[in-house]
């Protein structure tokens, strides 16, 4: 049995005895996407892989309040800001986020290839102001990042700039917020400017 992660490689989980017919595969973060293959072994050699796509459900309504993304000719000036708020779904959350002692990933842009964002737990340089936690990148680095989550009004603010686009800035557009063991994803689309490769949200 072998997983593969959204964006990894199929890693092995598990050698069954003869006649095995259920796999659990447990730990696995809310509102992700995997892939599973199973392959049968005999002494005369192994079989084809059988693959499965699943995903595991969202704890987190996300709703993209505003953004902007601009997909520039110059390289390496592309950037991508968001403005999302979150809501916990009855029964599927703990109702608590802390993306200071959890971490934080948010991805924004084009659904295929979006921007992501990433801090890790207890990740150094987030300041504390009442309810709102926010995080910058140091002064001179590049890209430049902005995490502000505030916990009081459920909103994540990102910005992200100095970027390449993975790809070329197309809708639907893609919204993900995980935070610890709570995450989300919406996806829609954003208009298109007259400057190609300029989108909004409002």
């Amino acid at each position: 049995v072998q997983r593969q992660t959204e964006t990894g490689a199929f890693q092995h989980l598990a050698t069954l005895g003869a006649d095995v017919q259920e796999y659990t595969s447990g730990g696995l973060p809310p509102d992700a996407p995997f892939a599973f293959r199973v392959r049968a072994v005999n002494g005369n050699g192994a079989s084809g892989f059988a693959v499965a796509v699943a995903s595991t459900t969202a704890n987190l309504q996300v709703s993209a309040i505003r953004a902007d993304l601009k997909d520039m000719s110059r390289f390496g000036k592309d950037s991508v800001k968001a403005v999302v708020s979150y809501e916990f779904l009855e029964g599927e959350s703990d109702g608590t986020v802390d993306p200071v002692a959890e971490g934080i990933t948010v991805r924004v842009g084009p659904d295929a290839a979006p921007v992501q964002m990433k801090l890790p737990p207890n990740a150094e340089g987030w300041k504390e102001r009442g309810s709102k936690r926010t995080w910058k990148s140091p002064p001179r680095s590049a890209p430049k990042y902005m995490f502000q989550v505030d916990l009081e009004k459920q909103t994540v603010t990102v910005s992200a700039s100095g970027l390449q686009l993975p790809a070329p800035a197309a809708n639907p557009m893609r919204v993900s917020v995980a935070i610890g063991d709570d995450a989300g994803t919406e996806r829609g689309d954003w208009e298109a400017m007259r400057k190609v490769g300029f989108f909004r949200l409002r």
